[in-house]
């Protein structure tokens, strides 16, 4: 009896395979479905391919559906599909994403649908959450750290923001058997819109039209991250800007965002700030609590008179 070990014959697993060429000489380097993809965003290159997969048959025996989807360095998701009969395919985005870290979200203060975002890629997004989609993005020349929306429209002025027009409200339908009849006598409305303030890394800020994106303002008072920054009712608009240099400044929104005061006295950086209602403080009305917080776990409370720029 042979006591010598027998070992059966394995065949070495296929580690590689070899895709068939299908451009039409060596010189050609795009097969005759190949194409180039581009940026939705004007001016800008387009993205990297991070991931890549193909939709499966419905059923087996089914026909390979010309269908895939790839995600890009951008955190977007895209879908390319070649229809029957096309001789392109059909390239669309379907989840479109922060180009790099979101740092900041805000809501609007009159749709409960709207909301703003603002991430490290000098971009600002605006997206509708009934609808589940972005409405509208545009370059802001800053690279994000917060952001907020205006309590209240502001009115479009040719002096403090030339150029600006509001988007006009549309007009709610009149009632079956009403008609739409001018009162003579009615107020003239000033055109208004919401603005949207972002905050930069550098110090900047960027003041913007919450609807169309057009950019209204820069202001620049600092030299670090702009970490928090909120608007104020009227019956004097105001915001409030804070930042690592451990100061807040306040503007006036209706004169075009002019600097009123500096307010000081943190020892770290600001990290939140907001405002509180009107109240009657000291025998004087209209004065608003500006309260803010560091990162050395101080909250302060600043007691501002948007009249007499004085705080107590």
């Amino acid at each position: 009896m042979n006591s010598t070990p027998t070992f059966a014959r394995m065949e070495r697993p296929k580690v590689a395979v070899v895709l068939r060429r299908l451009a039409k000489n060596a010189t050609q380097k795009n097969g005759p479905h190949s194409f180039q993809i581009t940026s939705p965003y004007r001016g800008e290159g387009p993205p990297a391919i991070r991931a890549l997969d193909c939709r499966p048959p419905a059923k087996p025996g089914d026909e390979l559906p010309m269908e895939f989807v790839f995600g890009t360095n951008r955190c977007e998701v895209w879908e390319i599909e070649y229809k029957p009969g096309a001789k392109r395919p059909t390239v669309s985005v379907q989840v479109y994403g922060h180009m790099a870290d979101l740092y900041a979200v805000a809501t609007h203060p009159r749709d409960p649908n709207v909301f703003a975002t603002a991430s490290a890629a000098d971009r600002v997004y605006l997206w509708n959450a009934a609808e589940r989609n972005m409405v509208r993005t545009a370059p802001t020349g800053v690279v994000g750290r917060s952001v907020a929306f205006s309590v209240d429209p502001v009115p479009a002025s040719a002096v403090y923001f030339p150029g600006w027009t509001p988007p006009a409200k549309p007009k709610p339908k009149p009632k079956p058997g009403q008609y739409d009849v001018p009162n003579p006598n009615a107020p003239v409305e000033i055109p208004a819109g919401h603005h949207l303030a972002i905050g930069g890394k550098f110090g900047n800020v960027a003041i913007i039209d919450a609807v169309t994106l057009q950019p209204l303002a820069k202001l620049k008072e600092s030299a670090k991250e702009v970490s928090d920054l909120k608007y104020c009712q009227g019956p004097r608009p105001m915001l409030a800007v804070g930042s690592h240099d451990l100061c807040v400044d306040v503007y006036d929104v209706e004169r075009g965002y002019v600097h009123l005061s500096r307010c000081q006295g943190h020892q770290a950086s600001i990290n939140h700030l907001d405002w509180s209602l009107p109240m009657t403080l000291h025998g004087v009305e209209n004065r608003r609590v500006l309260q803010t917080s560091c990162a050395s776990y101080e909250v302060r409370s600043i007691h501002w008179s948007p009249y007499d720029r004085v705080g107590v």
